[in-house]
């Protein structure tokens, strides 16, 4: 086995190892909490502030574990993504069933005002090239994503979207525009 898949393995063992225990944890304490208040309540007891504390601070600890160790998935996963995405292309592969999940490409659109351009401005710049409709008191950046997705039209891979997007905008807001796509791994249930 690579040197890269061991290391893999044994990332992915140790991080599923840590959660089924937070997950297991978790099990014990819901269980002796809700034992504990099942009992005060059936003896006609009412449940004490101690006990409600007891449990609310259980179960936040548990998930500010939980929060770590998924911090910790997050930042493995992305180290792992560009090489993926790289081998995934250089192997022509669109998807790949693993571990009753879906991997697959996914390249997503962004137009965002360009650096240093305030949205006063960009407002200003909007009206001025016959895109009122997008402004309010300031100006709406997902209707504008959305409508420079539509004039942009279907990108091919070789496109550039800046260089398409002079083309199809007027030179006013095309300047203050910064466009492009970004691919990401995303997954599904297989």
């Amino acid at each position: 086995m690579p040197a890269i898949a061991e290391k893999a393995k044994s990332i992915g063992d140790a991080i599923r190892e840590q959660l089924l225990a937070a997950l297991n944890q978790r099990e014990q304490i819901h269980k002796s909490q809700s034992d504990a208040v099942v009992e005060t309540m059936a003896s006609g007891g009412q449940v004490s502030l101690e006990q409600r504390l007891n449990w609310f601070t259980d179960l936040e600890n548990l998930r500010r574990e939980l929060e770590k160790l998924l911090a910790s998935c997050k930042e493995e996963s992305t180290k792992l993504e560009p090489q993926i995405l790289e081998d995934m292309a250089l192997a022509n592969m669109k998807r790949a069933n693993v571990n009753g999940l879906t991997v697959f490409p996914k390249t997503d659109f962004y137009c965002n005002k360009a650096t240093g351009v305030s949205a006063e401005k960009m407002a200003e710049i909007l009206e001025a090239c016959g895109y009122g409709d997008l402004v309010a008191e300031n100006y709406s950046a997902a209707s504008l994503k959305s409508r420079v997705k539509e004039k942009l039209g279907e990108l091919g891979p070789n496109d550039d979207p800046q260089q398409k997007l002079a083309e199809v905008l007027p030179p006013a807001l095309a300047e203050v525009l910064k466009v492009g796509t970004v691919t990401r791994l995303s997954t599904q249930a297989s």
